[in-house]
């Protein structure tokens, strides 16, 4: 039997290349997997057996990482399972035929060449080598953070991630203030000592999960996973006075130095990548027009959060009690007006579900009555502001309430 006989249904001939190529969510399982690799006592059947004890524990990203590490090709996870499951029967058919042991390398090689004669030269390379390549690619020499190259694709992948988990993150843009100044006053080298000396800041004030980057020239980004905005306004203040308190050696003073941030979120101020960079960078912007040296949160400004005016149909209950159908009169990420046939009472916690278009099941969060109109044809109006929800069903409420926008609606509204 050829190679091409047992490749896995339904991948064609071809291997599915991503233009964007974006690095792993998770670090760590990497470097588990060099260390499986280079493992010297770990025969072929003990390393099969390892990787798969692996993906159980970890899922199918430890197949994506591992043919990405081996070939530089990154296929859907699904894909990458059937992938390696063929390259091992082809390995073991390999070894039938020679009758000696084969090489991992060797046998990815065969398979991934004869899979597809359009692939006529797969990298398969030393690894350590490679690696220590195309990270020089991404990170920033100056400072030693990740670049712009490698902020551009770990934000598109954060963004995938988020919308496939229902998760949130936030990201914190900083630019130095008066940094022209500096660099007129004490020269180009004390500048680069200077972002240095920030470049280590941000990382040290910054949580082990957090990754800092040098967007470019004075500029930096703090990509904050699975944080909240109101969370990272707390990270950013960190960095803020970190960087304050730098102690440079051409400065007679402390404050040689300081950082404006702006910070924004997935999915509460923008969804797609580059919408939320705007919000970021114009929130750092009010920073500065505030005084700089500072923190601002995108939308703090902003007397409420946008509301859609929509009828929707749903249910609510005291907790522990029977439901109350409603029709809602508005909409926010933080609350809804709506009217049913009997009151609640103030300041009540309820639990409410919201009947959404295009869901098999309602969005259900809970919330405490804020207010309570008097009847008004048979119906009673009330305020309620939203105390708890789960992350993906806040993701759904935040897709469908822009869904109700215009596209100048949508468009992150200035601060």
């Amino acid at each position: 039997m050829s190679s091409s006989d047992h490749t896995p249904e339904g991948l064609g001939r071809a291997p599915v290349f991503s233009e964007t190529r974006p690095l792993p969510w998770k670090p760590e399982i990497v470097e588990v997997i060099y260390g499986l690799l280079y493992r010297d006592d770990l025969g072929i059947g003990a390393l099969v057996a390892a990787l798969q004890e692996l993906e159980e524990r970890e899922g199918p990203v430890v197949f994506v990482e591992l043919l990405y590490l081996l070939t530089d090709i990154r296929f859907e996870p699904d894909e990458a399972s059937k992938h390696w499951d063929a390259v091992i029967l082809h390995r073991q058919e390999l070894e039938e035929a020679v009758g000696y042991e084969m090489d991992l390398s060797v046998a990815l090689v065969s398979y991934f060449v004869r899979m597809t004669p359009r692939m006529k030269h797969p990298k398969v390379i030393e690894l350590k080598l490679f690696e220590e390549t195309r990270a020089s690619a991404y990170k920033d020499e100056l400072t030693g953070l990740h670049n712009f190259r490698f902020f551009q694709e770990f934000l598109r992948w954060e963004v995938k991630r988020c919308e496939r988990s229902g998760g949130e993150f936030s990201i914190a843009m900083g630019d130095l203030d008066n940094f022209k100044y500096y660099n007129d006053r004490f020269g180009h080298d004390a500048g680069n000592d200077a972002l240095k000396a920030v470049g280590e800041a941000l990382q040290e004030a910054g949580r082990d999960q957090d990754v800092a980057v040098r967007y470019g020239g004075e500029e930096f980004v703090l990509i904050m996973p699975e944080t909240s905005k109101e969370d990272a306004g707390v990270v950013a203040d960190r960095v803020c006075r970190a960087i304050a308190e730098l102690e440079l050696s051409p400065s007679p003073s402390k404050n040689g130095v300081t950082m404006s941030l702006g910070v924004a979120s997935y999915p509460v101020d923008a969804v797609a990548p580059e919408a939320l960079i705007r919000c970021a960078d114009r929130a750092m912007y009010t920073a500065k027009a505030k005084g700089k040296n500072q923190t601002q949160l995108y939308g703090a400004n902003r007397r409420a959060l946008r509301r859609v005016r929509v009828e929707l149909k749903g249910e609510i209950r005291v907790l522990n009690d029977t439901g109350v159908p409603f029709s809602t009169l508005n909409i926010s990420e933080r609350g809804l007006s709506l009217k049913a046939k009997e009151p609640l009472e103030l300041n009540s916690m309820v639990e409410f579900v919201l009947d959404v278009p295009g869901r098999s099941e309602g969005i259900k969060a809970y919330g405490r009555v804020v207010r309570v109109y008097d009847e008004v044809d048979g119906a009673y109006e009330m305020a309620l502001a939203i105390m708890d929800m789960d992350t993906r069903e806040h993701l759904a409420l935040t897709m469908f309430l822009r869904s109700q926008t215009s596209d100048e609606d949508d468009e992150p509204e200035r601060d």
